[in-house]
Formats: structure tokens, C-alpha cells, sequence
């Protein structure tokens, strides 16, 4: 694609801020209400300054759900939208002083124009994505309510009176029968969906990873769309340990970041126990590790790293895993 504008636009709640970068020079276009009318009073803004779809990059800071009305509109009258995480646009200008809506779109302008190489350009998940993403965030908030309850009612269960404790019983069941209910759903869902249930299967054959990981890795990775390889996905997750060193003077043993998705980070986590606790070659490698003097959260972050890469080698090949799986040339 060739890019001769970028479009910086900052993202909240109520409204969004836009600022430009053409032709060399950076200057703020305006501010709108996050709205299909003011959206589209933006649009026209935007082609009166002599930005067009086919040579105009636009960045949008992530803002969680505040971006989607923006996104769906801007991709569905074919602009080319960049989607970007916060933290990227942060530390690649350095440090800077002062900070409103205002400055904030100028600066994610400037990113765009300094950064174009780098950009993903952003696709619209199909709708049975969207409504999977739905039910899986429902999922996780009933959860959450379910143990807000659930924990300070088996703590103070020798204080509380009887209707009380009644009243904590008879909320925590309907919670646990809505959370089956979302779960229900959510594997219907799949099911009736050729991709969804092809790519599930493929995810689940390998030892450990179960099916809340699966949900969690098909809505974060939009079906495999948004990340090529495991790499990637793997420092997304915060797997990867980063060195951290400078001459002879500064160094660290190699780390994982604190920069990660701490949910996906959570579930792999758990799916890496689940395999060490299995019969087969991921619980033979971590006795042997631990046996050989690694420390346990090495070993199993190595194996959180392997399943990944299992993962999305059986993904691109398109099978699912098998333990003693071997090329066959022909």
C-alpha cells in the first residue's frame, strides 16, 4: 500500500480526537462525538482535507470496546485502519511532557507517520467471532461474581445466620446454572460453525490445552487472522524471556514481560500443569529439568512455549496433534 497522509485518533468513551499528518506538516483536525452522525461528519472532514481510503493510514489507539463503532463504520467504507495497542505508541515516542485527548491524537499522528511500515491493518472479525468474544466475556464476569460471592461466604460461614447463608446459597447456584448455561452456548456455537469446531479440535488434541483455553485462543487470535506465528503469539502471552544486558557491566539473567495478555498468559499456565501431570514426553521433560536443578517456573514457561508452537504448527498444517508425528515425503 502506498501512504502519503496518517491519521492519528484518539479514542474514549463519549468522543474521539483526530489529528493529521500530511504532506510533512502535523496539525489537529477536531474532535467528534463517538456517534454514526458525527462519524460521518469526520469522514467528510477527513476528504476535504484531500484524504482518501487508498493513500491514507489511520491509527487508532486501542480503547477496548469505545473503538468499535469507529472501526466498524471506517473499515466498512474500505479506510485503512491501524489498530494499536497503547504501550507501542508510549514508548516509541519517548518520554513526553504534558498530556490531554488533544495532544494525545497528535502524538499517535506522528506514530503512524514514523511507524507505517509496521502497521497490521485491522479486519473485521466474522460475526460468529463477535458474538463467541460476547458470550466468553460474559462467561468471565459471571465467574467473577460467582467468587466474589462465593469466597466471603465460605470464610465467615461460622458467623453468618441461617437466612443469610440461605440467601448466599441460593445466588451462587443461579450463577453456576447461568455459567453452564454461557458455556453451553458457547461450545453450540462452535460446533455449528465448520471453522470454529475444525480449529477447536486442532487446538484441544494437544496434551493439556482444554476447551476455556481454546475459546480464549480462538477470540485473541480472531481465528488465527491476526497472528502468522507462534513467536508473536508467544510474546503476546508474556512467554518470552528477554535478555537484558550492556557491556560487562549491566546484565540479567533473561526474563519474561510484564507487558502481556495475563489472561491467555493465566490459561497456558494451567494447560502447562495439566500436561506435566499426564503421562508422555512434556511430564518426562520437566522431571528431568527439575531433576537436572532448573527451577519449576522455568520449566513450565519452556513447556507454555511449547504448546504454543504445537499449536500453530498443527494450525498451519492444518491437522490435529499426534505425539509421534513424522513428515512423509512423497
Amino acid at each position: 500500500m502506498k501512504i502519503m497522509h496518517s491519521v492519528g485518533i484518539d479514542v474514549s468513551k463519549k468522543s474521539f480526537d483526530v489529528s493529521i499528518s500530511k504532506e510533512g506538516h502535523l496539525f489537529y483536525l477536531g474532535s467528534y462525538t463517538n456517534s454514526k452522525k458525527d462519524i460521518v461528519v469526520f469522514i467528510k472532514d477527513m476528504k476535504g482535507q484531500g484524504l482518501l481510503p487508498k493513500n491514507t493510514l489511520l491509527c487508532i489507539e486501542h480503547t477496548g470496546i469505545y473503538t468499535q463503532l469507529l472501526l466498524e463504520i471506517l473499515y466498512g467504507k474500505k479506510w485503512q485502519v491501524w489498530l494499536e495497542q497503547p504501550i507501542n505508541i508510549k514508548k516509541s515516542l519517548g518520554n513526553r511532557r504534558g498530556k490531554n485527548d488533544r495532544i494525545d491524537s497528535l502524538r499517535i499522528a506522528e506514530y503512524a507517520q514514523r511507524f507505517q511500515d509496521k502497521a497490521i491493518l485491522w479486519r473485521a472479525p466474522r460475526k460468529q467471532m463477535v458474538k463467541l468474544r460476547q458470550l466468553v466475556s460474559v462467561r468471565a464476569r459471571l465467574l467473577k461474581a460467582k467468587q466474589m460471592i462465593s469466597v466471603p461466604a465460605t470464610e465467615l460461614c461460622s458467623i453468618l445466620d441461617k437466612d443469610t447463608k440461605a440467601i448466599n446459597t441460593k445466588v451462587i447456584q443461579e450463577l453456576a446454572n447461568q455459567i453452564k448455561k454461557v458455556e453451553a452456548m458457547i461450545d453450540a456455537l462452535i460446533k455449528d460453525d465448520g471453522n470454529l469446531k475444525r480449529l477447536h479440535d486442532i487446538i484441544v488434541s494437544v496434551a493439556g490445552v482444554g476447551k476455556v483455553t481454546s475459546w480464549q485462543m480462538l477470540v485473541y487470535t480472531n481465528e488465527f487472522k491476526d497472528f502468522d506465528n507462534a513467536k508473536k503469539f508467544a510474546c503476546y502471552c508474556g512467554v518470552v524471556p528477554f535478555e537484558h544486558s550492556s557491556g560487562s557491566s549491566i546484565y540479567t539473567k533473561p526474563r519474561v514481560s510484564n507487558q502481556a495478555n495475563k489472561k491467555m498468559k493465566e490459561l497456558l499456565h494451567m494447560s502447562a500443569l495439566s500436561a506435566t501431570q499426564m503421562k508422555g514426553e512434556l511430564n518426562d521433560y520437566y522431571l528431568k529439568k527439575v531433576g537436572e536443578g532448573k527451577k519449576k517456573m522455568l520449566v513450565l514457561n519452556n513447556i507454555r512455549n511449547k504448546l504454543i508452537h504445537r499449536i500453530f504448527k498443527c494450525i498451519k498444517e492444518d491437522r490435529k496433534y499426534e505425539k509421534n508425528y513424522r513428515f512423509i515425503l512423497v
